[in-house]
């Protein structure tokens, strides 16, 4: 019901004022496990993950990153932290945060996609050509799944 000049002049208007970019990770565990997939685009190892999308809440983004990467479907438990990689880092041009959510499968098989070669479940040690900062997201991932453990 916005006429098309209403919509232009606000996105113009607000075009101008840069956000950062939101990210969505995908902790499920296994034991002591971590589910992890293998990028095809740079062939490293990292969590089920991606970018928010237009009209979709974070926690709809990495059910729906986590299902398309490796097949599986799952439920959100909680938020584990949110991270950031500022302007720069990793020769990105712009910020980004990037939400972890504790993931607990429901359903499916684990499958590969386009994005991805692999994909299982694994401990930390077992990878060692790690995507970008998904190392220090997989410390943090275990860090708050030994702290459930204590619980």
């Amino acid at each position: 019901g916005i006429d098309k000049n209403t919509i232009y002049n606000n996105f113009l208007n607000d075009i101008a004022y840069a956000t950062p970019k939101v990210g969505v990770e995908g902790i499920v565990f296994n034991n002591d496990k971590l589910l992890l997939v293998k990028r095809t685009d740079n062939n490293k190892w990292c969590l089920p993950c991606g970018w928010c999308e237009i009209n979709e809440s974070p926690q709809q983004s990495v059910i729906r990153e986590v299902f398309e990467e490796t097949g599986l479907n799952v439920k959100i438990i909680s938020i584990i932290d949110v991270l950031h990689v500022l302007a720069g880092e990793y020769n990105q041009p712009h910020t980004y945060y990037q939400i972890m959510f504790h993931c607990e499968q429901i359903s499916g098989t684990l499958t590969p996609s386009d994005e991805t070669s692999e994909v299982d479940f694994f401990r930390i040690d077992e990878i060692s050509d790690w995507h970008r900062n998904h190392k220090k997201i997989a410390e943090r991932a275990f860090k708050y799944y030994n702290e459930l453990k204590k619980k």
